[in-house]
C-alpha cells in the first residue's frame, strides 16, 4: 500500500471510543461495544483473559525478535571487526 493511500485510509477513518467494560475500541457512533454488550459476566471475563493473554503473547514474541536481532546485530559486528 502506498503512503498516500495510507494517509488516505487514516483521514477517513471513523472516530473510536474506547469501552469501559472490556477496553476494546469500536465506532463512537454506537450507542453500545458490539464487543461485550451482548455477553454475559463469565463471558465478559474469558473475553478479559484471552485479551490479556493475547497481549502477553505479543510482548513476549516482540522481546523475542528484538532480542534476535540484537544477537544478529552482535554477531554482524563481530564479522566486521575479524575481517
Amino acid at each position: 500500500m502506498s503512503l498516500m493511500m495510507s494517509w488516505a485510509l487514516l483521514r477517513n477513518r471513523k472516530p473510536t471510543r474506547k469501552c469501559s467494560s472490556c477496553g476494546l475500541r469500536y465506532a463512537a457512533d454506537l450507542d453500545d461495544c458490539p464487543h461485550c454488550s451482548s455477553l454475559s459476566l463469565t463471558q465478559l471475563h474469558q473475553l478479559k483473559q484471552r485479551l490479556e493473554h493475547d497481549r502477553n503473547r505479543s510482548l513476549r514474541m516482540g522481546r523475542e525478535l528484538l532480542t534476535g536481532a540484537a544477537v544478529l546485530a552482535g554477531l554482524f559486528i563481530l564479522w566486521l571487526l575479524y575481517t
